[in-house]
């Protein structure tokens, strides 16, 4: 007796999109941690991570920036130069 499995290749091209779109978000979510610790590290009243969300999504370090938020006037510091 054999038992043959049906498997749809719909639902294969699904998982493995689902399991990319997983994995992607893994990787951001842990490089957004990294810089908002670098930034805090820096900045010591309030910051932003700013650059654009092609940058972000690219993982861009050298267009992404700190911005440190101080009663002096705002200060943008490139999260490349912070590694």
């Amino acid at each position: 007796m054999t038992l043959k499995l049906s498997v749809n290749k719909k639902e294969i091209i699904t998982s493995i999109v689902i399991i990319v779109i997983l994995a992607l978000s893994i990787v951001y979510i842990s490089k957004a941690r990294e810089y908002n610790d670098l930034c805090s590290k820096v900045c010591f009243s309030g910051f932003s991570v700013d650059g654009s969300i092609i940058d972000a999504l690219l993982l861009r370090e050298d267009k992404l920036y700190c911005t440190c938020y101080t009663i002096y006037g705002n200060s943008k510091i490139p999260i490349s130069s912070l590694k």
